[in-house]
């Protein structure tokens, strides 16, 4: 069942902003312009970094250097992602789509890439391609973007995805709060995605280059902390509550059932 988050006429509003706005005219060519810059620029300055981190992936477990999947990107358009491989060999087809911090399916390295976010690197070339940008909503699996339905689905399927974005920063350590959870597939589409969702559509509503730049030194500053070690606990936690949640979500589950979900954490 799709989600049905309501829009409010917001797909007319981007449309009308786009048409009206001559700024928003050359935003998707300023910003590719910058996408491709700056993925270049990157992958230059960290390429030490990525031989590095992929031969270590390659003499302390069994299975390729990348991992790749299928996403949903522009205008519906699939495409594979890549990244650093944190699990065991063949891992995506023993188990479910979704990963928590507790997967047994994760190397020891595997979950220092994790921690850190390196194993997100290769996503610069996905940029590179077209693919992806460096802002955007959260690249989605078809699986899941076949649950956002409606205004919701045309909305944040009108960009590319992003490396990051206001959804991947909020919810940065999600495998922390999913850990323990029985049946995440389930859990994460009748509770996490609804959120995601809205933010999504919220960003692509509201997008322009300052708050894309805003997102990049927000995005930079948190990964280099990881890096270094130097993330406190509080900055760590993920970004979520149950209140949040339910504001987007529909039940699906008698009252009785609803799954428990504990507040972790603050913006």
């Amino acid at each position: 069942m799709p989600l049905k988050t309501p829009t409010n006429g917001l797909t007319n509003s981007m449309m009308n902003r786009n048409r009206y706005s001559p700024f928003q005219i050359c935003y998707p060519l300023i910003k590719r312009l910058g996408d491709i810059f700056a993925s270049l620029l990157l992958l230059l300055i960290a390429s030490p970094l990525l031989i590095i981190v992929a031969i270590w992936i390659k003499v302390s477990s069994h299975g390729g250097v990348f991992f790749s999947q299928v996403r949903t990107g522009r205008n519906n358009h699939q495409f594979r992602i890549y990244k650093f491989r944190t699990m065991l060999k063949d891992s995506e087809n023993c188990g479910p789509l979704i990963t928590s911090g507790d997967d047994a399916r994760i190397t020891p390295f595997g979950r220092i890439l994790r921690r850190t976010k390196m194993d997100e690197l290769p996503q610069l070339f996905n940029v590179l391609k077209g693919d992806m940008s460096l802002v955007g909503p959260r690249p989605q699996v078809p699986k899941f973007t076949d649950q956002f339905g409606g205004d919701n689905h045309d909305i944040i399927l009108h960009v590319r995805p992003g490396i990051t974005g206001p959804t991947q920063l909020r919810f940065r350590n999600e495998e922390e709060m999913l850990a323990g959870i029985e049946d995440r597939e389930a859990y994460y589409i009748c509770n996490l995605l609804p959120v995601k969702c809205k933010m999504d559509v919220d960003y692509v509503e509201n997008r322009n280059f300052s708050y894309d730049v805003h997102i990049l030194f927000k995005t930079i500053g948190i990964f280099l902390n990881g890096v270094l070690g130097r993330s406190s606990r509080s900055e760590l936690q993920p970004q979520f509550s149950y209140a949040l949640t339910a504001k987007y979500t529909h039940p699906r589950t008698e009252p009785s059932e609803e799954p428990e979900v504990v507040a972790t954490g603050t913006e």
